[in-house]
């Protein structure tokens, strides 16, 4: 075999065992399936970074790269929408990688109808991770910052989406890998090996994001809010 054709047949493996982000939230698609399911068949949604997710016909995909779920390229500094169009926001994974995050939320404000909801998860404990083709990862959100970014919207549910467990299996698979040195071919092997080798850590938030501490070292938060007139309704965090 040539070297090229084994350079690309490296890759291609690479690919196929890749692991992914060793974060874990067992309850974020529940979460998000129950807002599409109370809004209704009718609701205009967005989901701002969609990337490669689909959540139905009804959601339309925002992202800055093409994809075949994304129905609308752009970033989320100026969104094309009119004031007071969506019916609910959509915004995993985004706000770390974006300039201008109160820009960004303002704008989530602006397009939603009064009423309308959003659905933010941002990174607390995570290892950095540039945006696709950029290298753009900015900042991380305690709870408290979380709540203080998207003050104007109206809280109706916050919790950890990630626990302690997502976050120790992030910090460990990078520890381990960067140990052998890098950048280069043995850190990129170092670091597929170790994620193989803490994968199974983050499972055990199905236990430990629960925990009333969990906030401390969770490895990221998500909240649940409204434009205008809802009820609150949080976990208690101290």
């Amino acid at each position: 075999m040539s070297r090229p054709a084994a350079a690309t047949a490296l890759q291609r493996l690479g690919r196929a065992l890749t692991l992914g982000a060793p974060s874990y939230d067992p309850g974020q698609e529940r979460r998000i399936r129950r807002m599409l399911r109370d809004l209704g068949s009718g609701a205009r949604v967005l989901d701002l970074g969609s990337g490669g997710r689909n959540w139905g016909p009804t959601v339309i995909g925002m992202d800055v790269s093409p994809h075949p779920q994304v129905k609308v390229l752009g970033d989320g500094h100026r969104l094309p929408f009119r004031d007071d169009q969506l019916d609910a926001v959509l915004c995993t994974g985004v706000l770390e990688h974006v300039e201008d995050a109160e820009r960004v939320t303002a704008e989530i404000w602006r397009v939603l109808r009064p009423g309308g909801l959003v659905y933010v998860a941002v990174p607390f404990l995570q290892g950095y991770h540039a945006a696709s083709g950029t290298e753009q990862d900015f900042r991380r959100l305690t709870h408290v910052g979380l709540r203080r970014v998207l003050s104007r919207f109206t809280e109706r549910e916050t919790g950890v989406s990630g626990g302690p467990s997502s976050a120790l299996a992030w910090v460990l698979r990078e520890y381990l890998a960067l140990l052998v040195g890098g950048p280069g071919r043995l850190y990129s092997l170092a670091y597929l090996l170790s994620g193989w080798l803490t994968v199974w850590i983050k499972y055990f938030d199905s236990v430990t994001a629960s925990r009333p501490l969990a906030y401390r070292v969770a490895c990221g938060f998500y909240f649940i809010g409204s434009k205008a007139g809802a009820g609150r309704s949080s976990v208690g965090w101290a």
